[in-house]
């Protein structure tokens, strides 16, 4: 016990003479910075043998177990002080004074950042999240937001993970705008992931940043619902493109040298129709033409089911053949792959229901060319394909359905799910069964985020509402809404036209039709009867 500077292995340059002197392997080479080192080797000679130039502390602590804590130091005068601060925790755990977290927590404060991330960046990726590992994606997302907020906000320990330090980046970089508050988000995920880590694993006494909140504001590209009418577009091209895409003319472009250079027309709607009609004109093989039309049925068909069930994309992509059940009419999702990590029974439409089974026949009746005794679609198969990200963009081109409307909203293939909740919208469902049926613990989800407000129709909706008659003179019942008053003026002005073409005798009509009008007047001024 006391203080030590510990041994450790690194391997042999390759460049490295090996040498003997009194019974010890050396190896001599050239570092880094090219200055010649002579190092002692393992006893085996497979390995350089190098001490550490830090001390380290090895004392028992509280519970009798063993540890070796670098102190940080390379001077043993500072080091024996950190080593002196580290025995009297142990002494006041021992007596209670010091409570066993506190006196790990002591240690992890100081401790350099790096080591810590490290460490967690590690654990992170033994972990299993329902049965699966953390994706290579996520890892690299932590990794490169935990390193960005390390060194723009100069932090060097553990210490330095405070609310304020970093409530004082989170304004430093929304004031300057180059962030947008959906990345300082993840950022900010990120460094909490970390610290609430840290306490788990009884290294904190307290979780530092549970009480920092993420940026509010507008995603940088929010996405908005498509209108009935351009689903019905999208649906129409995903079905024709496929074909339309064979029949493609070309743009000359200005020569490169010698070589003369074109591109393609892209598929829009003003060519939809003719490059379908040169691809057929084309003489393509039979069944190369009834291929490129069952591509185009199966997007189409994607893209509904999609918008029926709210389902994500990758959602609907991990459905295998056996999450379709028939009797039922719903579509499994798997706890592993649902993002509320919950096993759900999706509810399907009886067209939809009718379209799938139809999709599937003609999967089976195709593979069946090649096994003819097959039976029925493996268990395991995928259910359908979804287009890819850059399949929706060319379809949405092709459907003639602008990239952002006039708010800066885009449509991009997540813009589907937004349709199914503002689709609930629309048709006046129940908020609560909107938000089962998009899966969302917090309704402002569902109602704030989900639901495009430039698709509700609240003139309609106003125009519906049912308001009581207010009741005004001697037993006249007038709608207090304008529109209704102006009708009824209307209707008094025809009135008077008929009784002026009358005889003489009926003027007294005439002054009583006169009366009623002047006293809605008087008691509605605003009215059309002023």
């Amino acid at each position: 016990m006391g203080l030590k500077r510990p041994y450790y292995q690194r391997p042999i340059p390759e460049d490295a003479e090996k040498s003997m002197r009194k019974g010890i392997q050396f190896a001599k080479y050239r570092d880094s910075s090219g200055k010649t080192r002579r190092t002692r080797l393992t006893r085996d000679g497979k390995k350089l043998s190098l001490q550490s130039s830090v001390w380290h502390a090895q004392f028992t602590d509280a519970d009798g177990r063993r540890q070796s804590i670098s102190t940080k130091c390379r001077d043993k005068e500072a080091a024996q002080a950190v080593y002196r601060n580290i025995l009297r925790d142990v002494e006041r755990a021992k007596s209670g004074i010091l409570t066993p977290e506190e006196q790990t927590a002591s240690r992890t404060i100081g401790t350099a950042i790096q080591e810590i991330v490290s460490e967690y960046l590690a654990a992170l990726a033994r972990k299993l999240v329902r049965g699966r590992p953390v994706s290579e994606k996520h890892l690299d997302n932590t990794k490169r937001n935990l390193k960005r907020i390390i060194e723009e906000a100069k932090i060097e320990q553990v210490s330095d993970l405070t609310l304020r330090i970093l409530e004082t980046w989170i304004v430093r970089r929304t004031t300057e705008g180059d962030l947008a508050p959906r990345t300082v988000g993840a950022i900010i995920a990120s460094s909490k992931a970390l610290t609430s880590w840290l306490t788990r694993e009884g290294r904190l006494v307290a979780d530092p940043l549970k009480r920092l909140q993420k940026p509010s504001g507008e995603p940088r590209d929010p996405r908005r619902a498509l209108s009935p009418k351009e689903l019905a577009s999208l649906f129409n091209a995903a079905m024709k493109r496929p074909l339309a895409e064979k029949g493609r003319t070309r743009i000359p472009l200005p020569k490169q040298g010698r070589r003369s250079a074109w591109r393609l027309v892209p598929v829009t709607p003003e060519h939809m129709s003719r490059f379908e009609r040169f691809a057929r004109e084309r003489n393509l093989p039979v069944d190369v033409i009834a291929e490129l039309e069952a591509t185009g049925r199966e997007r189409a068909l994607a893209y509904r089911i999609l918008v029926a069930t709210g389902l994500r994309t990758g959602e609907l992509n991990s459905m295998k053949v056996s999450d379709l059940d028939e009797s039922d009419q719903t579509l499994r999702l798997r706890a592993k792959f649902d993002k509320g990590g919950k096993g759900r029974q999706i509810p399907i439409r009886s067209d939809l229901m009718a379209e799938l089974l139809e999709y599937q026949h003609a999967r089976l009746e195709e593979q069946r060319r090649e096994l003819p005794r097959l039976l029925r679609l493996p268990p395991e198969e995928c259910l359908i394909y979804v287009p890819s990200a850059n399949v929706f963009e060319a379809d949405r081109v092709a459907a003639g359905i602008p990239k952002t409307d006039e708010r800066g909203y885009v449509a991009c293939r997540h813009s589907l799910r937004h349709t199914h909740a503002t689709l609930h919208a629309r048709r006046g469902t129940a908020i609560g069964v909107a938000q089962a049926s998009m899966r969302h613990v917090d309704i402002r989800q569902t109602t704030q985020r989900y639901t495009d407000k430039s698709q509700l129709d609240v003139a309609l909706a106003v125009e519906g509402l049912d308001i009581p008659p207010a009741w005004i003179g001697d037993g006249l019942a007038v709608n207090s809404t304008k529109d209704h008053n102006n009708e009824i003026d209307v209707a008094l002005k025809s009135v008077v036209a008929l009784i002026t073409k009358m005889p003489n005798e009926n003027h007294d009509i005439l002054e009583q039709v006169e009366q009623i009008r002047n006293r809605l007047a008087m008691n509605l001024p605003n009215s059309g009867f002023a």
